[in-house]
């Protein structure tokens, strides 16, 4: 053995060093690799959680909790059945020792999932603000939401019955992403905070279109509702922000907790496209004038001779500015532009009546609000039981 340590102690010596080395090496970039990734973390942390404090001016802390279990679930824009939001996580806000509100982060939805952050105060139990920290929405539409989409945000009361957020024309899908953030933010404030969410005694039975040519510019929505103590049953007519109208066939208008209550149940319904409307009807030269939103800020707008029946579609004629065409458009679409797409599901509805055309590849986002434009003008036609 002495032989052996004579003849190679020197190269052992080495390699236990090297092997020291590599290993302490091994050590000290996991550790550096470790503390990068919590300094990085803290950073970002850092930079969310500012947003936080500029919610509540004055507030200097911010104290992670978790929030009380409360499981809900909202209907999405469009149709597109429910979705139940999360909170990600809780924080308490503080003004040295004195609470001034709390911040609940919320993973919740438009066309794609979203992540927001929902500031209450609990000095007047009104949302203060909301960050949005992840979105995965079209850029070009989401990017519409400027301050006065946000601005609303700013003062929301909880305690008020017809709670809502004030849909974008065009950003439905993100609008509601955000109202739903909010109102599961109160239900999470509700069961932290004893907060009493107000309702009244009302139930949504229906939530239509009014296909009434004298009355559905101003009211476009009809909703069937059971309120009161004495289950009451009414049809109300709604403005296209869900506003209450009035009573359909006239009559004493409801008190204003229920208008408020019949306007936060349809607007948070989901159940109808909003996505096209009615802009005039010419009984005379039995013309129906219609628009929807697509891809352009300009709306498209379509001009529907009938027949003196009313019970056939003679002739659509579109006006449009959407930009599907390959000249810097959004799409993948080579042919013709506006309103090509729009004369080609035009075509296929005339042909057989089916208002559930067939879209055209690369103009997806002008086929859908064509699409919806027609298949209101089909829920028009068959409403009007040929001009009977």
């Amino acid at each position: 053995m002495k032989v052996f340590f004579g003849k190679h102690g020197f190269i052992l010596i080495l390699v236990a060093i090297f092997v020291l080395i590599f290993g302490l090496g091994g050590v000290y970039s996991r550790f550096m690799t470790s503390e990068l990734e919590e300094h990085i973390e803290e950073n970002a942390t850092g930079a969310e959680y500012a947003l936080y404090l500029e919610m509540f001016p004055g507030a200097d802390t911010l104290t992670p909790y978790t929030p009380g279990e409360v499981s809900k679930t909202y209907p999405l824009a469009g149709g597109r059945g429910d979705f139940a939001p999360t909170v990600d996580k809780a924080l308490k806000i503080l003004q040295g020792t004195s609470e001034k509100g709390v911040v609940y982060v919320i993973n919740t939805k438009g066309k794609e999932p979203m992540k927001v952050g929902v500031g209450i105060s609990l000095e007047n139990d009104a949302c203060v603000g909301i960050a949005v920290l992840e979105q995965n929405d079209t850029p070009d539409y989401f990017s519409q939401l400027g301050d006065p989409f946000y601005s609303q945000f700013d003062a929301k009361a909880l305690s008020d019955l017809a709670l809502a957020v004030d849909t974008f024309a065009g950003v439905t899908y993100s609008s509601k992403a955000f109202e739903i953030a909010l109102f599961y933010a109160r239900e999470l404030y509700a069961a932290d905070y004893d907060f009493v969410i107000p309702t009244v005694a009302m139930t949504l039975v229906k939530l239509e279109y009014n296909f009434d040519p004298t009355t559905f510019i101003a009211s476009p929505y009809i909703a069937n509702i059971i309120y009161g103590d004495q289950d009451t049953e009414a049809a109300v007519m709604l403005s296209a922000s869900f506003d209450y109208v009035g009573l359909v066939g006239g009559g004493t208008d409801l008190e204003a907790d229920f208008q408020a209550a019949v306007k936060a149940l349809a607007q948070g319904a989901g159940t109808l496209n909003t996505q096209a409307n009615f802009v005039s009807f010419d009984e005379e030269n039995n013309t129906l004038v219609m628009q929807t939103k697509g891809y352009n800020p300009n709306a498209i707008q379509a001009s529907i001779v009938l027949n003196d029946t009313l019970d056939i579609v003679v002739s659509i004629t579109f006006v449009s500015m959407e930009t599907y065409a390959n000249q810097g458009g959004y799409g993948d679409y080579t042919g013709g532009p506006a309103p090509a797409v729009e004369n080609n599901l035009r075509n296929q509805y005339l042909a057989d009546g089916d208002p559930n055309v067939d879209g055209v590849a690369g103009a997806t986002v002008s086929s859908n609000a064509v699409r919806s434009l027609l298949q209101l003008l089909d829920g028009f036609v068959e409403a009007q039981n040929g001009g009977e």
